[in-house]
């Protein structure tokens, strides 16, 4: 995970920034971009910091959860 974290990281400033994520991350949708990254950005701080990304994806692992459920979050 933190291959990809840092692949999204294109200035490698430790955080993700929304147009990183938007530029890397590949939604169709700016709307459904922005939706995702406020996911991540747990802090709402505007930047997604590489422990705010490893918590999103541990805790999408250990809940068993689908995509979907997380897509639903608006």
């Amino acid at each position: 995970m933190s291959k990809v974290f840092k692949g999204l990281d294109e200035d490698g400033s430790g955080q993700v920034t929304l147009k990183e994520f938007q530029s890397k991350a590949g939604y169709e949708s700016e709307a459904r971009s922005r939706m995702v990254f406020a996911m991540f950005d747990t802090t709402g701080d505007g930047g997604i910091a590489m422990i705010e990304f490893l918590r999103v994806w541990g805790n999408f692992a250990r809940e068993d959860k689908s995509w979907a459920d997380y897509s639903r979050v608006a």
